[in-house]
């Protein structure tokens, strides 16, 4: 479950809990979204305070990106690393 919030990978999920989610309308949980960039630039911002604006903001797009592909930078995931 964890794979599926994180990366947004439902391959470890089970086809009828799968469904579950569709049902209950919970489906949107294990897609990455803008959330997910949101809180990894967030996270990036407070680990990297002390290096300098620039240098801390090439870094921050680099992780952005690699996340992206490490998602599979389907869809959802373009949108949200563009945005």
């Amino acid at each position: 479950m964890l794979r599926g919030l994180l990366l947004g990978d439902r391959s470890g999920i089970p086809k009828k809990s799968y469904q579950t989610f569709i049902d209950s309308g919970l489906v949107h949980i294990i897609a990455v979204s803008g959330g997910n960039m949101v809180m990894l630039v967030l996270l990036l911002h407070v680990l990297l305070f002390f290096l300098p604006y620039y240098v801390r903001l090439v870094i921050i797009l680099f992780g952005l990106l690699f996340y992206g592909l490490l998602c599979g930078l389907d869809s959802s995931v373009l949108r949200a690393l563009l945005m």
